[in-house]
């Protein structure tokens, strides 16, 4: 019971960072991961009370991996939200602009939106698709 309840709450702090991490402008998923895969020996160490619960060494690395891989998934849901209405440019480099600036410029800029969250979950039910087709080769 212990694992799985440290699987949710790794991937719950994941999430809520990645969301930090995608709307903060400058802050990016790969500096959480290189700061975390730098500091994983000591996390280790700041989580080795759970060694007398059973949680050996190596589930603990697995859980900073599943911190990793939840923030980057939130991340990639929520960096178009500040792409989108933060950089948008002017009407005079429309001709140079992303799909999402120019809905934008079209007054469509929350469907720009919409549309990336859309694909972002499309993305991740295709990849468990994938996952399920390919498991067993």
């Amino acid at each position: 019971m212990l694992p799985l309840l440290l699987v949710i709450l790794f991937c719950v702090f994941g999430v809520i960072t990645g969301i930090a991490t995608g709307l903060l402008p400058g802050l990016h998923v790969n500096n959480i991961a290189l700061i975390l895969l730098s500091l994983s020996g000591a996390i280790v160490a700041g989580f080795s009370f759970l060694f007398k619960y059973g949680i050996s060494e190596q589930f603990i690395f697995i859980l900073i991996c599943i911190y990793i891989i939840s923030t980057s998934i939130s991340h990639t849901f929520h960096d178009v939200i500040p792409s989108t209405f933060l950089g948008a440019p002017d009407e005079d480099m429309a001709l140079s602009v992303l799909p999402a600036h120019s809905l934008l410029l079209e007054g469509k800029g929350f469907e720009a939106v919409a549309l990336s969250a859309m694909g972002s979950y499309g993305a991740i039910l295709f990849c468990f698709l994938l996952h399920k087709r390919y498991r067993d080769l």
